[in-house]
């Protein structure tokens, strides 16, 4: 009797950071699994501008807010 097994692995999301023109340094990139909960990690961006305060990350490069976009 012949028999085939097969390995697999969950396939992972990828969630990478960019500071989209800040300054100072992404946060590492995340790898989860689909369907689980991650927490966002917090910026270290340097703000030049006085005017400007990092709100949080969104999915658009053009946001006015953080989120899902």
């Amino acid at each position: 009797k012949n028999e085939i097994y097969f390995w697999f692995k969950e396939k992972q999301s990828k969630i990478s950071f960019n500071v989209n023109g800040g300054g100072g340094n992404a946060p590492e990139t995340i790898y989860a699994q689909k369907g689980s909960t991650i927490t966002l990690p917090e910026a270290i961006i340097n703000v030049t501008n006085p005017k400007q305060v990092f709100i949080g990350w969104s999915t658009n490069s053009d946001a006015s807010n953080a989120g899902v976009d």
